[in-house]
């Protein structure tokens, strides 16, 4: 489920910078940020389920760790990203600069932000039971 999560996490997160880019409220480069983030997160959370399946199905300890390993990395990725307001990450931290122009597309970047920031907190509370 965390996968899925984090795929929906990062097109969210693509769409939300292309509005905020092409609403002038973020640079453009962010665009970029945000399909990298894409490139790598989604993989890594991909192999991490992959050697959760495999350590379950072949009682193979050394997947399993490394599954815990690279879920601990998510977990405080997750929780960094929900919070902060750098690049093209909309954490909490991102309402209050988007809350002071008071403009509707801000009204609208500012839900995207709220949307972001859930699926990040969502996707990080699914990954604590480790």
């Amino acid at each position: 489920m965390s996968f899925l999560l984090i795929v929906m996490v990062t097109v969210l997160n693509i769409l939300s910078t292309i509005i905020q880019a092409a609403s002038g409220f973020s640079p453009s480069i962010e665009l970029l940020y945000s399909f990298l983030n894409f490139v790598i997160f989604v993989p890594i959370s991909g192999y991490a389920f992959y050697k959760a399946y495999y350590g379950a199905c072949k009682q193979d300890d050394s997947s399993i760790f490394w599954y815990r390993v690279i879920q601990s990395f998510l977990c405080i990725s997750w929780l960094v990203f929900s919070i902060i307001k750098s690049g093209c990450f909309d954490g909490w931290l991102r309402i209050s600069s988007l809350a002071d122009i008071g403009n509707s597309a801000a009204h609208f970047c500012i839900f995207l932000t709220v949307m972001e920031s859930l699926g990040y907190t969502i996707s990080l509370l699914s990954l604590i039971h480790i």
